[in-house]
């Protein structure tokens, strides 16, 4: 049986972390908080969050519309990871 994980993707790096899913809602969570408090600190700026904690993504930009966190992910199982994503 292959398992499963979620695949986070920094958009402004490129890096990709994988997740258990046990691990990820956590990192779900704080991901969200992080996203909020950096929006916070734009004074003015907008934040997106779409999805669920399967799939779905986080982006801030700050009030000149310049991207400062952006993230995605999705759940899939190691198998297919390989043949989609690097």
């Amino acid at each position: 049986m292959d398992e499963l994980r979620v695949y986070l993707r920094d958009l402004t790096s490129g890096e990709w972390t994988a997740y258990a899913p046990g691990t990820w809602i956590d990192q779900y969570l704080n991901r969200i908080a992080a996203a909020i408090e950096r929006h916070a600190d734009t004074v003015g700026g907008s934040l997106a969050l779409t999805g669920t904690p399967e799939r779905g993504r986080i982006t801030v930009c700050d009030a000149q519309d310049a991207v400062v966190l952006d993230f995605d992910w999705q759940t899939m199982t190691v198998s297919a990871q390989k043949h989609v994503y690097p």
